[in-house]
């Protein structure tokens, strides 16, 4: 008798791995069907598959209502027997898609793993990591695994704990951690890190209400040395439809503060008018240590919530889910976001993820 075959859902979006490059060398889209059946015919005798495609696009192009709809399409494979999900995706803004998806999904453990992957190669390259990379991943979605993960290069990422780090690296992303929640061996073999939750058992309730989606108007500013500041005061005091504001800054969170440069004032302004500042660094090093620098403190007694060690797409769109819970749910904006984004139920900050404690970050 044959050996049965995990059943696999397979969603595609576009990205480089089922990209094809035009007669002047230009990487487009190409035609699903039959980029994606080049992923899948040396795999068909170890899973069942089913093909959701969606709309191709560049990853530059994504946005959280899209994963939102794959969200959704995850919902509906879960009641249909489907024992793993995995999602072609462009490398851009992956880690972005993969926090996004780890926080609506709902805190581990999950009884269907979401696995992401994608390439940096096209796939006429003689050194082309897609198949590779989709091969790694439905075996991670076979697995024991519990959680929304990016397989790259055969690492396992926790998909809320994993960032881009480079163009031309077929390992192309990264963690915080020495380690990732595991490996995919070239035979296909998973071999499962102690901190990954597995699949199964009860998992906790979801924490955000059904149709919740990252608030958009929330300004973005990346500071650069003698970048004058007044320009998004002005556009803060004026505009009363700004919900929240994304800075970077350098080091371990420092911006300018010299009068004739005064960005602090930017995170007080905000921070008066109810709108949560929450402050980046630009270096992937030293993001969970606070600053021993007068510049640093100040711009955090201003009102400032530091990124407290996480990634930055992690960050940045768990900000902006909160922003939009505390709207709905009439929270006090700031306080609410500044709170939450302490706490940890997905793992976001690091280690195993608190089940546990899960279900007290977000008052249903």
């Amino acid at each position: 008798m044959a050996a049965r075959k995990p059943k696999l859902c397979v969603v595609t979006t576009g990205g480089t791995i089922t990209m094809a490059r035009d007669a002047e060398g230009v990487a487009q889209s190409a035609e699903a069907a039959g980029a994606v059946e080049g992923l899948l015919a040396p795999l068909r005798d170890r899973y069942g598959f089913e093909v959701v495609s969606f709309p191709l696009r560049d990853s530059t192009d994504m946005t959280p209502e899209d994963w939102d709809a794959i969200r959704q399409e995850i919902a509906r494979q879960r009641v249909r027997g489907i024992e793993g999900m995995v999602v072609t995706h462009g490398t851009d803004t992956l880690a972005y898609a993969a926090a996004t998806l780890a926080f609506l999904c709902g805190p581990p453990p999950l009884r269907l793993p979401v696995v992401l992957t994608g390439s940096q190669r096209t796939p006429e390259a003689k050194d082309y990591d897609g198949g590779r990379n989709f091969a790694a991943a439905c075996a991670a979605a076979a697995s024991d695994l519990g959680e929304v993960a990016v397989v790259f290069h055969g690492q396992i990422w926790r998909g809320c704990r994993v960032e881009k780090v480079s163009l031309d690296d077929l390992n192309g992303f990264r963690s915080p951690e020495p380690h990732g929640l595991g490996r995919v061996a070239e035979d296909g073999t998973v071999t499962l890190h102690r901190d990954a939750a597995r699949r199964g058992g009860t998992p906790p309730p979801p924490l955000w209400e059904p149709g919740v989606r990252p608030a958009d108007r929330v300004l973005s500013v990346a500071v650069s040395p003698g970048l004058d500041p007044r320009p998004y005061l002005e556009m803060v005091r004026r505009d009363a439809g700004w919900r929240g504001v994304v800075l970077q800054g350098w080091g371990a969170g420092h911006v300018p503060s010299r009068p004739s440069c005064d960005w602090v004032e930017l995170v007080r302004a905000s921070t008066e008018r109810g709108l949560p500042v929450l402050l980046t660094a630009g270096l992937a090093s030293g993001r969970g240590r606070a600053s021993d620098y007068a510049v640093g403190r100040a711009v955090l007694k201003a009102g400032a919530i530091p990124i407290g060690g996480m990634v930055t797409p992690a960050a940045v769109m768990k900000f902006r889910l909160l922003i939009a819970t505390a709207d709905r749910q009439e929270h006090p904006r700031v306080a609410f976001v500044r709170e939450q984004m302490a706490a940890s139920a997905f793992g976001e900050r690091g280690g195993r993820p608190p089940a546990g404690n899960a279900r007290d970050i977000v008052t249903p």
